[in-house]
C-alpha cells in the first residue's frame, strides 16, 4: 500500500515513483509553515523515513 501523504505533506506521483523505483524521492520543499524541506527515503525495513535537508543543498543524480 501507498499513502499519498506523509508526514503532513502531499507527494505526487514523480515522488512517489521515485520512492519504489530507487528507493528515495528527491528533495521536497517545506511549505514555510515548520514543514522542512525533506527527502523520503526506504529505511532497511522498507518503512519511510526522512532525511532533513537543507534548502539550498544542491540536489543529487539519481
Amino acid at each position: 500500500m501507498v499513502w499519498k501523504t506523509f508526514d503532513g505533506r502531499d507527494l505526487n506521483e514523480t515522488d512517489i515513483r521515485a520512492l519504489i523505483e530507487r528507493g528515495r524521492t528527491l528533495l521536497i520543499a517545506g511549505n514555510g509553515a515548520g514543514l522542512d524541506s525533506v527527502r523520503l527515503r526506504l529505511d532497511a525495513q522498507w518503512q519511510v523515513v526522512t532525511e532533513t535537508m537543507a534548502t539550498d543543498a544542491p540536489e543529487e543524480d539519481f
